[in-house]
């Protein structure tokens, strides 16, 4: 999987052969027959165990307990440095699901239409329970769902494709602050003066 991982990052999903995979990996074709019955159940299989990383790193226990815009913003920090983090360690992954992702086949786009549409749901709800308390200011939970999901994918695509760079603190920090100035009831109890 690290080497069918490395090739389709290379050359992309439908450029890729299984004998660029097997090759890379030292392994006679036959042996990824064992395993795979073809490229497209390879990259469904990577397309997986990325999205299921992304979850993780998203998803900390613990949201309904908040109850300061302060600790919202700790949450945003944690939540933002482990996506970036997990995206920078697995950057091969990360570069096939978000630059290569408009020219998969159906099947694989369908599974990436449900998972951002899983991420957003559970990250609304989070958010909704946050408006609730009276944390964040009213507005539609999923779309700004959608917003603070859509900020990180996009500082990692720039990310993977080398036009960001910089200190990765200071980049998640500034990433936070403009997702949260805008929907915190009260963004100066949480940073300060900003």
């Amino acid at each position: 999987m690290a080497a069918a991982c490395a090739v389709f990052a290379e050359k992309g999903f439908h450029e890729a052969k299984i004998s660029d995979i097997t090759d890379r990996a030292g392994v006679a074709k036959g042996t990824f027959y064992l395993y795979f019955k073809s490229k497209e159940q390879l990259f469904g299989a990577l397309l997986d165990d990325f999205t299921y990383d992304v979850l993780v790193a998203f998803f900390i226990p613990g949201a309904e307990a908040v109850e300061s815009g302060g600790e919202i913003r700790e949450r945003f920090e944690r939540i933002t440095s482990n996506a970036l983090t997990m995206l920078r360690r697995n950057k091969d992954l990360a570069r096939i699901f978000l630059l290569e992702g408009g020219a998969w086949e159906p099947e694989f786009e369908g599974k990436a239409r449900a998972f951002y549409e899983n991420l957003a749901a559970a990250t609304a709800k989070n958010l909704q329970a946050w408006m609730d308390k009276g944390l964040l200011r009213r507005s539609d939970p999923l779309v700004i769902a959608h917003c603070v999901i859509g900020m990180i994918e996009r500082i990692t695509m720039q990310w993977v494709a080398g036009t960001v760079k910089g200190d990765f603190d200071a980049m998640v920090a500034e990433v936070v602050k403009f997702e949260l100035y805008g929907i915190l009831k009260d963004p100066r109890a949480a940073f300060g003066e900003v």
